[in-house]
């Protein structure tokens, strides 16, 4: 028993759209639990319209709350006796004053994996029946376990793990954050992983981006995120703002905090002394934007002084950082008190007292655009509204971040915000 889970999970159903019966409960765990009333008056929220497919649907009925997320797929060929779709949906039922969020990563990574497999292998079309087994596993595990572990098509693992805090108290996944590891390799091998955790996990690397992740893992990018949501919900990783000397950051309050404490400043000290790396331990991917970044890194790591650098030293780097400079900026300083600049950034976001600055371009409505004409730049230009930084537009739009400010920087219109 884990999280305190005691069980919850109420029910698990199957529901399938029949061409001529509508929809209709195929499998049910426990038999029976859904009274015919109760489906009646939900049936247009659990097997919706198009446009709730793909989307996290919730619907209460007297003490019950039913939560689902619907698939809705279209083929002449594969589904021409079905009016040529495929309307599918597996949900989860608790007591109506239940906190769903913690189970909407296993109800999101559930469905999105059954949509894959049936776009690959017809595993829905060919396999019905084993929903049956799978309902009943899940409900069973994860009411006592607070986790479970499935083998579906072939050798298709897929892990569920009911979340210890409310989606709501984590973060927004971006595509051009940069997932770390907060523990070993070598410990998280021990673990049975789904087949999408196990592949991602060795190439995080505390460099490459989601969007890198997902590339070089060649994944749906849906499912790679949902395990990235998984990894953090689990506190086994933390997302932090892409490497590059160009960086700019501030102290928050905080710090003081580092200060004072004795037991982090050494555990930071112990970090970011400077030991020689590893050349492919170090990644060149292209959304980092700046090829000497490792070159440097691995330059000064080369140099190491036989003193060693003390707490006051690394003080003082961070407070030099707070001044609006950028690592570039401060990189001999750096190098001089023999630390690796990645990690003195890496543990000062990590422990929060280290906040980056970014770029935010906002144009004002009916301002000139000028003539600089390219792919997808009506769709970006609609995105200068104050709210996306240039970091996330370079990841969205996949062109790098110095194409897309020299691009900004053409448009005399476009104001750029720093916070």
């Amino acid at each position: 028993m884990v999280f305190g889970i005691t069980g919850s999970l109420k029910c698990v159903l199957y529901v399938k759209f029949h061409t001529t019966k509508g929809p209709e409960i195929v499998y049910e765990y426990p038999k029976d639990y859904i009274s015919e009333d109760l489906f009646k008056s939900a049936f247009e929220y659990i097997c919706p319209k198009q446009e709730l497919a793909d989307c996290l649907v919730k619907y209460g009925y007297d003490d019950l709350k039913i939560v689902g997320c619907p698939v809705w797929l279209s083929s002449t060929v594969k589904y021409q006796d079905d009016r040529s779709t495929l309307r599918f949906n597996v949900c989860f039922v608790f007591d109506c004053h239940e906190d769903v969020t913690r189970y909407e990563s296993c109800i999101r990574k559930l469905s999105t994996c059954l949509k894959r497999l049936e776009m690959d292998c017809d595993f829905i079309t060919n396999n019905d029946s084993q929903l049956e087994s799978i309902i009943q596993t899940v409900y069973d595990d994860l009411n006592s376990r607070g986790y479970c572990n499935l083998v579906l098509a072939g050798d298709t693992q897929l892990a569920l793990q009911v979340n210890p805090q409310p989606a709501e108290s984590l973060p927004v996944i971006k595509r051009s954050q940069v997932p770390v590891l907060l523990a070993s390799l070598e410990r998280l091998k021990k673990y049975r992983w789904d087949m999408m955790s196990a592949k991602l996990i060795p190439v995080i690397d505390g460099i490459k981006t989601v969007q890198q992740l997902i590339n070089e893992c060649n994944t749906d990018a849906d499912l790679t995120i949902s395990c990235i949501r998984n990894l953090l919900y689990m506190k086994l990783i933390v997302l932090v703002p892409v490497f590059r000397l160009s960086n700019v950051y501030l102290l928050t309050s905080g710090f003081d905090f580092f200060q004072k404490d004795e037991t982090l400043r050494q555990k930071c000290l112990n970090f970011v002394r400077m030991a020689p790396l590893q050349r492919n331990g170090v990644s060149n991917g292209h959304s980092i934007g700046e090829s000497d970044v490792n070159a440097n890194i691995e330059a000064s790591s080369s140099e190491v002084r036989s003193r060693g650098t003390t707490i006051e030293e690394v003080i003082n780097l961070y407070s030099l950082m707070s001044t609006g400079l950028s690592l570039q900026s401060v990189l001999d300083q750096v190098r001089a008190a023999n630390v690796d600049l990645r990690r003195l950034v890496q543990f000062g976001v990590i422990h929060g007292f280290l906040r980056r600055l970014f770029k935010y371009p906002y144009l004002p409505k009916g301002a000139p655009v000028g003539d600089v004409e390219g792919p997808g730049l009506d769709e970006m230009r609609r995105l200068f509204d104050g709210s996306h930084s240039t970091e996330e537009l370079a990841s969205l739009f996949n062109v790098s971040l110095e194409k897309l400010e020299a691009m900004i920087e053409s448009y005399h219109s476009i104001i750029l915000y720093m916070r």
